[in-house]
């Protein structure tokens, strides 16, 4: 098997595409200026009633066979009234703007063909594979397999379709395991072991269990540190966000899993206080302070530099999210009812240009991963920015049903996940990322 850990991803240079502005009306997804409101003609003033009255009195040449009363003109406020009714008369709606398109699908964007594998996850008559997530190969998935009243934790591959359970020795009891993060090697299990818990996730166990070795061993509980909030993992080091003991680093592949603070390199420089995004040797994290400064470890050369300030992000941390691709950092944060996404070039060689990319049409998303092709916020809309087409993807069949889609980007992979409705196996549509065509190439 290959393993996928090592594989880096290949730089991408900026989109100069425009950056419109993503939405959703009445279930259709739409793309650019809002579309005009339809507004009825105004009321016809009194003094044309008048005049085509007058009209048609001299042409009768006659009497009013009745009495009208007059209407008001709209400035006094009073409503209109006739003893002889007649019609409104009808309003000329003022004319629309022309409806954007709608975001491109999959086979729109990509053709028909674009797909390198479509996987049924109904393994046999009575067990069906749930996935949680994938490989940076795209070789093996990971997830519980369930059947017959049971279900396991462990890895399918997606050729041969054999499942290997996860294994703890006998010694480690879990309680509700789910499947965390992979880099291909390594892979997190998370469970829960602590009752009456007294900080948040404190009950939490991170346990990990190597592919190549089959060795399943445990590495910390959250009660150690105050709570474990997020963890970040890649090319063997698995970094965790803490309730009081700031970040820690702990190497998966040493014999001993010892946790290490990550403290400031040099003197005068502001401590590390929460994760950004992690993509081995770099480290993007928020520096403690009074207003949010991140900063670019790099832990093979062991160095510490500040990074430029992105000046619309928010004070507040709490939903601001990033993520790497090579040599691009990309930083997302709610702005009105939507994340508005911008990048920063070159950051781990000194780039300074900070540039809006594009913004996503729910303010409660947050970026999931990005590579040299894609960038994927995880939300309530199963799209896709193509960085390369430089507008968002639609990745499901129907705009809105995101709660219903999982969608897992691990390396050049792209993984599409969706049941045909309430108790079916899931499908899996698996892309090859670096395959994908562009515009001109078919």
């Amino acid at each position: 098997m290959q393993s996928g850990w090592n594989e880096q991803l290949t730089a991408q240079s900026h989109d100069t595409q425009p950056n419109p502005i993503v939405r959703i009306e009445n279930g259709v997804v739409q793309i650019g200026a809002p579309r005009l409101a339809q507004e009825a003609a105004p009321n016809a003033p009194f003094w044309r009633g008048a005049l085509l009255m007058t009209a048609f009195v001299i042409a009768l040449g006659g009497v009013l066979a009745g009495i009208v009363l007059t209407r008001p003109s709209p400035a006094n406020g009073a409503g209109a009234m006739s003893l002889t009714p007649t019609p409104a008369p009808s309003a000329t709606p003022s004319p629309t703007a022309t409806p954007q398109p709608a975001l491109p699908t999959v086979t729109q964007s990509w053709g028909q063909n674009a797909a390198a594998a479509l996987i049924s996850m109904q393994i046999d008559a009575t067990h069906a594979f749930q996935v949680s997530g994938m490989t940076p190969d795209g070789s093996l998935l990971l997830g519980t397999l369930s059947g017959k009243g049971s279900s396991q934790l462990g890895v399918l591959n997606r050729y041969s379709k054999n499942f290997s359970p996860f294994i703890p020795p006998a010694t480690l009891k879990l309680n509700n395991p789910h499947f965390y993060a992979t880099d291909g090697r390594f892979v997190i299990i998370v469970d829960s072991v602590v009752s009456g818990a007294t900080c948040a996730n404190c009950n939490l166990r991170y346990s990990v269990f190597d592919l190549y070795t089959r060795m399943f061993r445990p590495v910390v509980i959250g009660s150690s540190f105050g709570g474990i909030s997020a963890a970040l993992l890649d090319h063997g080091v698995l970094l965790l966000q803490t309730g009081t003991g700031g970040i820690q680093l702990i190497n998966l592949a040493a014999p001993a899993l010892t946790p290490t603070p990550l403290i400031a390199l040099n003197p005068g420089d502001p401590a590390p206080e929460k994760l950004a995004a992690f993509s081995w040797p770099n480290l993007v994290y928020f520096a403690a302070g009074a207003s949010p400064a991140l900063r670019l470890r790099d832990l093979n050369a062991n160095t510490d530099v500040a990074l430029p300030a992105f000046a619309a992000m928010p004070a507040d941390l709490t939903n601001v999210s990033a993520a790497i691709a090579a040599d691009t950092l990309f930083i997302a944060f709610p702005e009105s009812d939507a994340i508005r996404v911008q990048e920063l070039d070159h950051f781990t060689s000194g780039g300074t240009l900070i540039t809006d990319l594009t913004t996503y049409p729910d303010s409660h998303g947050a970026l999931l991963a990005a590579n040299a092709r894609l960038l994927v916020i995880k939300g309530q809309y199963p799209f896709a920015w193509d960085r390369a087409e430089g507008h968002w993807v639609v990745l499901s069949d129907t705009a809105g049903a995101g709660e219903d889609v999982m969608v897992l980007l691990a390396g050049r992979f792209l993984a599409v996940i969706q049941a045909a409705g309430p108790g079916a196996a899931q499908q899996v549509t698996l892309y090859d990322t670096a395959a994908l065509p562009t515009a001109g190439t078919g």
